[in-house]
């Protein structure tokens, strides 16, 4: 597209409650605004990209897979299309118990279907594993959940980021190890998460190097850098030039 067209090509983030929370500068629990994954993206991008939200709180795998056909047909269109997606499903899959839950097979199976359905529309997939958990934190908070065993483990979230990263292998898309850059953390890992699941601001400044590594990694020609940047910088003109200039470029 023209770098002076003012349709903007679209960055799809598409996940659960962590994705939803993702624009959130005044999170639960904080008195001070902190750091937040959407709008430092969108930053990133700003005149490169437009960034999509369409996070869903509470949402697994299987529910998402209902969703994105009609998440594409509305934003994926001609002279706007979704160019990059960020895939973060899983969280909520790898619950013990509960309606959330989606057995390991499943999960990977419908994760196999979202990706192929992005890929299918020449979208650049940036698949999202899952974090660490903090039960400390997170069952005291849900005392109902946990009478009813609706419970998370680090073991059992290792299991899912496991098969995880072995299928975006095999379908040859990004993939960002969060519980790995958790545990990498040079802090105490627990700071990162706000609630035991969600993340603080911290949480999120982790998240976003990690995601645009992995574009830059995977996808350089998507990295913010590499983007044209739609229409030229102001300075660089004399006021007639820029004024006559500005004319051309919209007609």
């Amino acid at each position: 597209m023209s770098p002076h067209s003012l349709q903007l090509d679209k960055l799809l983030l598409f996940g659960d409650s962590i994705t939803e929370f993702a624009y959130d500068l005044l999170p639960q629990d904080s008195t001070a605004t902190q750091f937040a994954f959407g709008p430092a993206l969108q930053n990133s991008y700003t005149r490169r990209l437009d960034v999509v939200q369409r996070g869903f709180s509470g949402y697994n795998s299987k529910w998402a897979l209902k969703l994105l056909p009609k998440i594409l047909e509305y934003e994926d269109t001609p002279g706007t299309k979704v160019q990059l997606a960020t895939v973060f499903f899983g969280t909520n899959d790898a619950v013990f118990e509960g309606m959330q839950k989606v057995p390991l097979d499943d999960y990977i199976a419908n994760m196999r279907q979202i990706i192929q359905l992005l890929k299918e529309r020449d979208i650049r997939v940036v698949v999202i594993g899952l974090a660490k958990h903090d039960a400390d934190n997170w069952n005291p908070r849900k005392p109902q959940d946990v009478e009813q065993g609706v419970l998370r483990s680090n073991e059992r979230s290792c299991e899912y980021n496991k098969a995880l990263e072995e299928l975006t292998v095999e379908l040859d898309v990004a993939f960002v190890n969060l519980y790995k850059a958790f545990d990498n953390y040079s802090g105490d890992w627990r700071d990162l998460l706000i609630d035991g699941v969600h993340f603080t601001g911290e949480g999120y400044k982790i998240m976003y190097a990690e995601v645009l590594d992995s574009i830059r990694s995977k996808y350089p020609e998507w990295a913010p850098e590499s983007v044209p940047y739609r229409l030229p910088y102001w300075r660089d003109f004399e006021l007639q030039q820029f004024e006559s200039k500005l004319g051309e470029w919209l007609n």
